[in-house]
């Protein structure tokens, strides 16, 4: 359970962090003129070299062997990669369907026991 904050403590601290002294306007303006805070590069890039040893590094989901002597292309896969997904999803609706027929066995037979 959390604790309440004490009000007057947090008004102070409300006061406290929105001073802003000539210092601090000077260094945001000097930052300002430079193009600001940078943006957070949200993606990986990798070099043409970086990513062909990941890719002779990396074994295929579907076929278990190096991307690269499995699929030249990212084209065949993501083809590979999606008829494996299409292969679990099948086994999954297997597994669901026998679950699923054992459990009205189940419930059938409890009614004929009563």
């Amino acid at each position: 359970m959390s604790a309440r904050k004490n009000p007057h403590a947090v008004a102070l601290g409300r006061l406290g962090g929105s001073v802003t002294s000539e210092a601090k306007a000077a260094a945001a303006r000097a930052n300002g003129a430079l193009g600001g805070r940078p943006r957070e590069d949200r993606e990986v890039k990798m070099t043409p070299a970086e990513r062909e040893a990941y890719r002779a590094a990396v074994l295929c989901v579907g076929c278990d062997r190096p991307l690269r002597e499995a699929h030249p292309t990212i084209e065949g896969h993501l083809a590979c990669e999606a008829a494996q997904q299409a292969a679990v999803r099948a086994e999954l609706d297997a597994a669901h369907r026998a679950a699923d027929e054992r459990a009205r066995v189940a419930r059938r037979l409890a009614r004929r026991r009563r």
